[in-house]
């Protein structure tokens, strides 16, 4: 009864303060102030929409002139961590303000938001309380946007308990000399132009837009003034990732817009033609180079690598970072490596992923449970065939051959009576995917972002290889960071996403694990030599380097405790950062040189 007195004070405390605020305040500053109200908490995580009508502003519409600076919200919440926080112009564009930033601890402080504040709320921790970098840009908001009209701040407490939190007032600040867009005018990296209604799109929809990649492919400086030799494509963008989604610099699936028709192909930046493609973010890589080294090593092995290239992007004028522009994995496997018209002959070739599960999806489970003790059953996810319908009518034949390898490993006692399973599959090609997982000890190795197929009535071949950016040492949970241990055998007793049986069985075959060890000892001798790794480190990093400082001085995550990644506060800069990737490389070769015989004696 106490809490309810206490809310209702609060809401009429917060009515009067924000009406007497709001009236002097739009009066003579720029400002304009709205209500609060109790944040909504249901089991279906609605979003608070709070509404507030701007009129009479110095211009209708924000630009460089005149425009948003900042906004500022009087809120009260037991724990930050649990809040989503959208801000949506008049005419629809959205930044994001926060996603599940923090610690797991209250607010009990106003907040602001502006670009130009020198501390980033997702690096941020208790106490709350001060002006903030947003997740966003709030400068998109003056590349001539609306101005008048009713502004919307949409919050998603994602805690399921009802009743912890409530937003007192929140204002606008308008104003002369805002911040605007950030662009460049040049850069020896392919120049990514995106141009998009939508700001920020979601990953449940894809958004309308255009896509022009600058490049010249005889290493000349990629120029935005060239821009016109570049013809723009019309493109559909969505917002891809799991984890990665909460952080502030955003990865993106791109795909060609085809109005319902065949889909044709496109070469970007020297990429071969494909009508699909994934910007990469790799925010918490802050060298920037974990996944395109892990290609270019996996493509030196011979395996079919995704290609890709480092690229620097302007969204909406606004310039964004360095990503990493490249195919999609399945995309990669079904142009350079199935037959695709033989689509009918449903079951006979098919990509398949291990990784998280969306409804949309066709998959099934794995009749034989991960090794880690809470793990579910591994869920494969068809990605070709890849239209649903054909998914679905593909789904009986090849879980049917695919449950044959998958039964066949179910248990190490059984491999040593039992070794056909070497028949139904390409060994080299699941050598090496260990080989590259081990080298890098990644994390997400084995259980999320992997990949298999099966060619036109072939065997099952692993790969390709994707998500590096929490491999090389890069995270701080799980013995990530040190040199020793197998990953494959990692067993996190609380995970319930973990690794396959399939990979520790084929290990316990002793034949398999000399085939592995003999591979290893192969590559070592040149492709994967320590002067190999060191080379082609260097000429990633050589590409980059013009371009490091002003990608950094946008993201600014050196020496971030936040999300799991791997922290040290030895680790200031970009060359603290390139050393440690550098050192854990040759300490884990090294530590794989001296036990990689040690699986089958």
């Amino acid at each position: 009864m106490k809490k309810i007195l206490l809310t209702i004070i609060i809401l009429l405390v917060a009515i009067l303060a924000s009406w007497n605020v709001g009236c002097y305040l739009g009066e003579r500053n720029g400002d304009f102030t709205g209500l609060g109200s109790i944040i909504k908490k249901t089991h279906d995580l609605d979003t608070t929409i709070f509404e507030l009508k701007v009129a009479g502003l110095d211009q209708e519409i924000l630009d460089n002139q005149f425009g948003l600076i900042s906004i500022k919200l009087n809120i009260r919440h037991q724990n930050f961590t649990n809040l989503d926080m959208y801000l949506v112009a008049p005419s629809g564009e959205r930044v994001e303000l926060t996603n599940c930033d923090g610690d797991d601890m209250p607010v009990k402080k106003s907040i602001a938001f502006c670009d130009t504040a020198s501390q980033q709320i997702f690096t941020s921790g208790f106490p709350y309380g001060g002006t903030y970098r947003p997740h966003g840009f709030l400068a998109w908001f003056n590349n001539h946007c609306k101005g008048n009209g009713v502004w919307k701040l949409k919050i998603v407490d994602t805690n399921r308990r009802k009743g912890r939190g409530i937003l007192i007032y929140w204002q606008l600040h308008f104003g002369k000399n805002p911040v605007v867009p950030v662009t460049i005018k040049s850069s020896p990296l392919p120049l990514i132009v995106v141009n998009c209604d939508e700001v920020s799109p979601s990953k449940t929809h894809h958004a309308k837009g255009t896509m022009q990649v600058i490049y010249h492919d005889d290493g000349s400086e990629n120029k935005l003034s060239d821009s016109s030799a570049f013809p723009p494509l019309k493109v559909e963008l969505k917002l891809r990732g799991n984890s990665s989604v909460k952080l502030p610099k955003k990865n993106y699936s791109v795909k060609l817009d085809s109005k319902g028709k065949q889909t044709a192909s496109y070469s970007l930046a020297g990429i071969r033609p494909t009508s699909e493609w994934v910007l990469g973010s790799n925010l918490m890589d802050r060298t920037l180079i974990r996944n395109p080294l892990t290609h270019t090593l996996y493509q030196q092995m011979g395996d079919p690598a995704v290609e890709n290239k480092l690229c620097e992007v302007i969204w909406n004028n606004q310039y964004i970072g360095i990503y990493l522009l490249s195919e999609k994995p399945d995309q990669s496997i079904i142009q350079s490596k199935l037959e695709t018209g033989k689509i009918k002959e449903y079951g006979k070739q098919f990509v398949l992923c291990k990784d998280n599960y969306s409804k949309d999806q066709i998959a099934w489970n794995s009749s034989n449970k991960s090794l880690t003790p809470r793990s579910k059953n591994p869920r494969l996810i068809i990605k070709y065939p890849n239209k649903k319908r054909d998914a679905e009518r593909a789904l009986p034949e090849i879980k049917k051959y695919f449950d044959e390898f998958d039964n066949l490993l179910a248990s190490p006692n059984r491999i040593k009576g039992d070794t056909t399973y070497r028949n139904l599959i390409d060994m080299q090609s699941f050598i090496d995917y260990i080989i590259i997982s081990e080298l890098s000890k990644n994390n997400d190795g084995y259980k999320l972002s992997s990949y298999l197929y099966r060619p036109y009535n072939g065997k099952i071949f692993a790969g390709p290889v994707w998500d590096f950016d929490r491999a090389y040492g890069n995270l701080a949970s799980d013995s990530s960071w040190q040199k020793e241990g197998w990953k494959y055998m990692f067993l996190d007793s609380g995970a319930t996403n973990g690794v396959p049986v399939w990979w520790n069985t084929m290990m316990e075959d002793k034949y398999f694990a000399q085939q592995l060890a003999n591979r290893w000892d192969f590559l070592r001798k040149d492709i994967l030599s320590d002067q190999k790794i060191e080379r082609s480190l260097d000429s990633l990093v050589k590409k980059i380097e013009p371009v490091i400082a002003r990608n950094f001085k946008i993201w600014p995550v050196f020496s971030v405790d936040r999300h799991g990644f791997f922290y040290s506060e030895t680790v200031k800069n970009y060359t603290d950062e390139l050393e440690f990737l550098r050192k854990f490389i040759f300490n884990r070769v090294h530590w794989l040189d001296a036990h990689v015989h040690d699986r089958y004696h």
